[in-house]
């Protein structure tokens, strides 16, 4: 009875769970790969579709500007219109790029015509670009070593801050090269808690269903012994 019970709470633990209603995303546009001396194009999809609200949105991206150059960078304004009007309540900020940062989007909401004109609103995104920047490799840079990418998260100011996430998954991307020497890739991220969590119930599971079917009597037993 209570290996049944343990089995019965690890099927609960396993069923699958509600989608994130806030994400953001950055991905590389054509891949995890880039060709020496040529772009790197990354795309910024945001989510936040249940109902949460906020009256601002920030992220800036760290880059190496040893090895890499800007092209250009651009971003869409999240939706939402001014009462009474057909104008969007989400202003765009400046897009600027330091040789340590380049803010992705920047983005303040206001409504003057509200009862509350600086918010916070909600936008039932889903999936939604809100920025895309292209970056060129230096022609100067003989490396072949990953370029990274990632959010910054310092000072609290300057972070990203989008709905409530303050944090997100960068991006790396590898030079493709055939037989080049000291071409490094992509180091692997290790498996987080919740992924070690997810193993375990994982192998749980099976071996709740092993036993379940050794219980289970075959067709035309009793279940009794003779």
């Amino acid at each position: 009875m209570p290996r049944i019970l343990l089995c019965t709470v690890f099927t609960l633990l396993l069923a699958p769970a509600a989608q994130a209603t806030v994400s953001v995303q950055m991905e590389s546009l054509f891949g995890d790969f880039y060709y020496p001396g040529g772009t790197i194009t990354l795309e910024v999809l945001v989510t936040a579709n249940a109902g949460e609200k906020d009256d601002t949105a920030f992220g800036g991206i760290l880059y190496d500007s040893s090895r890499l150059t800007l092209i250009s960078s651009s971003q869409n304004l999240l939706p939402g219109t001014v009462t009474g009007s057909g104008t969007n309540l989400w202003n765009a900020g400046q897009l600027s790029c330091t040789t340590v940062r380049c803010i992705a989007f920047s983005q303040v909401a206001y409504d003057p015509f509200s009862s509350s004109p600086f918010g916070p609103f909600a936008v039932n995104v889903t999936n939604f670009e809100i920025a895309e920047l292209t970056f060129q490799q230096k022609p100067d840079d003989r490396s072949i070593a990953p370029l990274f990418f990632d959010w910054q998260s310092t000072p609290t100011t300057q972070r990203l801050d989008f709905f409530g996430v303050t944090s997100a998954r960068g991006v790396c991307v590898m030079a493709l090269v055939m037989d080049t020497p000291g071409a490094t890739p992509c180091p692997i991220p290790e498996p987080g808690t919740a992924g070690l969590l997810a193993l375990g119930l994982a192998a749980l599971a099976l071996a709740c269903r092993s036993t379940a079917s050794r219980l289970t009597p075959r067709s035309g037993s009793t279940g009794r012994p003779a």
